[in-house]
Formats: C-alpha cells, structure tokens, sequence
C-alpha cells in the first residue's frame, strides 16, 4: 500500500525534528519508536515487510522498543505473522556487518534500553522486543482478558524513567495501544491516564480496527480506533 510508505517518509520527518529538541541534543538520544503491523505474505500485500527492513536499514537513528504483530486489512484475526518479523531481524542479523561499515561501532553495550545515535541495536535486543498484539478487530475486543504481551510492553514503556515521547507508528490496527490505554483507564487515575497519554505521539494509516470496505457508508462505532479518537485524544 504506497500510502504506508508515504507514512513512514512523514515519520521519519517528525522524527528528525524530534532529535533536534534540546534535550534529545544534549544527550544524542534516538526517538523512541513502536511498530504495530499486520505484517503479510509477499503475494497477501508486501508493503508492511517492505517497511520493515526499510526500518531496519535506519536502525541506527531510530531506538526500536517494539514490534507488534497485529490485525489489519491484512491480517482479520487469528493470522498474525511474526514469524515474518522474524524473518526481517533474521536478515538484519545478516547485513549488520555492513550496515555497521557507516559506523565507528565495535561491539554491543550491555543495556540496549538508552540507545545513542548512530548505535546499531543487536539482533537479539530487537527479537525480545518483538511480541504479539491484539489478534481480534473490534471495540468488542477491548477490555478484560484482551491484555497481550503488546499492550504489557507499550505499558511498561510508558512507565520508565524517560522523558522523550513514544513514537507509534501504526501500520495495520492500533486495537494493541487501545488496550494498553483501556488498561490504564481501569487500573490508574484520571492524572495518571493523561500522563500516559502524553508521552504518545500516533501515527496510523487509517482505521484498520474494521473490516476493508469501499463504500464511504462505514460504521465505525465499533472501532476501536474511533473510541481512542473520540475519548483519548490530547
């Protein structure tokens, strides 16, 4: 889908002015950044695993703190691919030698969890941060016993000591980081939950928490897309 790449050029925009903040100046910081994806077979849509190894080439700018396999338009529920991710880092792991070749880097730092640019991030540092999200569409889906190892981490990411935005760059369904903010909403309070809405930025394709329609008549009152618009945007 060319809008996808369209969407990761005007990430990687915002992502640049997001380096040149001061802070993250002082310290030569990466924007932290998450991955949802409805990650597909080649002959399903290519575009998502294009993005990936696109991603993966900048690793050295970006600090990668999860990709999450999804639904989407690719992926309805209950066909998350990961082992397609896997499949990336995989490649990654191969091409590192020469993607380390634009760099001075000579071996990994133990805690990968502050990374600095120009930094490439060991294989086995992105495979941990890759996990299974949401695997069923719908607002229906949101709430109790929908928690995912997805939704666990962008939670656990929100929670360190860490004053740079998180980056969410969403390619198939945001449902993941709808159930990491109905999560929240149950177990903390109103300051809380508005403390950790704001250290999101989203930026998503479309709403891909429905099935694929050409007709302009959608209903989306069961998105969960559209709950997160309507109830949580800051």
């Amino acid at each position: 889908m060319k809008l996808k790449c369209i969407a990761i050029m005007v990430l990687s925009c915002f992502l640049v002015k997001a380096c040149a903040n001061p802070e993250s100046e002082k310290k030569n910081l990466k924007p932290r950044i998450v991955v949802l994806t409805d990650i597909a077979p080649n002959n399903i849509e290519p575009d998502d695993m294009e993005s990936m190894i696109r991603l993966l080439v900048h690793a050295d700018l970006f600090q990668i703190e999860a990709l999450i396999a999804t639904t989407g338009w690719s992926n309805t529920g209950g066909l998350e691919r990961i082992d397609l991710m896997h499949e990336a880092l995989n490649a990654y792991e191969k091409d590192l030698p020469n993607l380390k070749k634009h760099s001075d880097q000579k071996k990994f730092i133990q805690d990968e969890s502050t990374q600095q640019i120009g930094y490439w991030p060991s294989p086995d540092y992105l495979r941990s941060q890759t996990v299974l999200g949401s695997t069923k569409m719908g607002m229906g889906y949101i709430g109790e016993g929908n928690d995912s190892q997805g939704s666990n981490l962008i939670i656990e990411m929100a929670d360190k000591n860490d004053n740079r935005p998180i980056w969410i760059s969403v390619w198939g369904g945001d449902n993941t980081f709808a159930q990491a903010i109905w999560r929240v909403k149950q177990d903390r309070t109103l300051e809380e939950l508005k403390s950790f809405l704001n250290k999101f930025r989203i930026y998503t394709i479309t709403d891909q928490d429905r099935p694929w329609s050409r007709g302009d008549t959608i209903n989306y009152t069961n998105s969960s897309h559209q709950w997160m618009k309507q109830f949580h945007a800051i």
